[in-house]
């Protein structure tokens, strides 16, 4: 049988309540201008990023009360009016200036700079500059609304070792403690199988990279976990691979009845040990042994009550061949 495997491989977000997509102030400049965004001007249900060292100037009235909900802004570097301009919010919508981050006028100042939430001010420019930590918190800032902007992950069947590898680019990442790599045979059982340091903080691409050297037999299932400084998690989407590979083992009967015997024959490549594997569908080992072929082509294995009817793969070193017991 010739090697059969399916990769999936997804652009992705993170989910977050309330919030459609996620646009990062690439470097200083206006907020109307489309370049300095990773995902356009900021709209609405956006998560808006604004990274240290990087000065956002609102130099127009930014109105985006019609929005049919929530946003989410925050400002690690400054946003900076000119004199009389705004930015209005929808209801529900949080402004968090982080430590270092600021808001201000450029010059001049007044009762006439504001931003307004849900048709009220929550801060006006005669109030002096607002700097972090502080919040504008109009939707309550939920701590769970922390985001990782991932930009995909995937699986993929590494076919001379027999290995899976693994990786995932992130855009942006905040307060992000860890990944946690999960695997399945049936994509609801999950088994987690390594962690992965994130990067706390960042604000630009950072490629991870991780192999599962030990994969489950015939169709398995990954994930990302990602677990936040404070405890909150959050779920990727979720890809599917299948381990299939081609064989020169001979395999007689098969089917087979519970209670019988097979045989199976091996070629000349095949010397001296041999490390033979059972794994049921769900991925459980149901036999292991080492055999020794010198002198011998074949083994003949009793099928007994630890193989109930279902589908088993066989590995014996590097070749996978199925088993289908009634």
């Amino acid at each position: 049988m010739k090697l059969k495997k399916a990769l999936l491989a997804l652009s992705l977000f993170f989910s977050l309540v309330g919030y459609s997509s996620t646009t990062t102030a690439l470097f200083s400049g206006d907020w109307m201008e489309p370049a300095i965004w990773s995902n356009g001007v900021p709209g609405c249900y956006d998560t808006i990023i604004i990274p240290p060292n990087i000065q956002v100037d609102v130099t127009v009235t930014i109105d985006l009360t019609g929005c049919p909900d929530s946003m989410l802004v925050y400002v690690y570097g400054r946003i900076e009016f000119q004199n009389g301009k705004k930015l209005k919010f929808p209801c529900n919508t949080d402004v968090l200036v982080m430590t270092g981050g600021s808001i201000g006028v450029g010059s001049g100042g007044g009762s006439s700079t504001y931003i307004e939430i849900c048709s009220t001010t929550y801060w006006s420019a005669d109030s002096g500059d607002l700097n972090g930590p502080q919040s504008l918190c109009d939707g309550g800032c939920p701590p769970s609304q922390l985001p990782v902007e991932l930009l995909f992950f995937e699986a993929i069947l590494n076919e001379s070792e027999r290995k899976v590898d693994l990786h995932w680019a992130t855009q942006t990442e905040l307060d992000n403690d860890y990944f946690t790599v999960q695997r399945s045979t049936d994509g609801l059982t999950w088994k987690d199988i390594m962690e992965v340091d994130g990067a706390g903080n960042s604000f630009s691409r950072i490629d991870y990279y991780e192999v599962d050297s030990d994969p489950a037999m015939g169709k398995s299932y990954y994930r990302l976990k990602q677990t936040d400084f404070n405890g909150d998690i959050n779920y990727s989407a979720v890809v599917g691979i299948e381990q299939w590979t081609g064989s020169d083992i001979g395999l007689y009967p098969n089917p087979v009845l519970n209670g019988n015997s097979i045989v199976m024959l091996f070629p000349e490549s095949f010397k001296n040990n041999v490390d033979l594997t059972i794994y049921s569908a769900d991925g459980r080992l149901v036999y292991a042994m080492n055999y020794d072929l010198t002198g011998v082509n074949q083994i003949m294995l009793d099928i007994d009550e630890n193989f109930t009817a279902g589908v088993y793969t066989i590995r014996a070193n590097s070749q996978v061949v199925r088993l289908i017991v009634e």
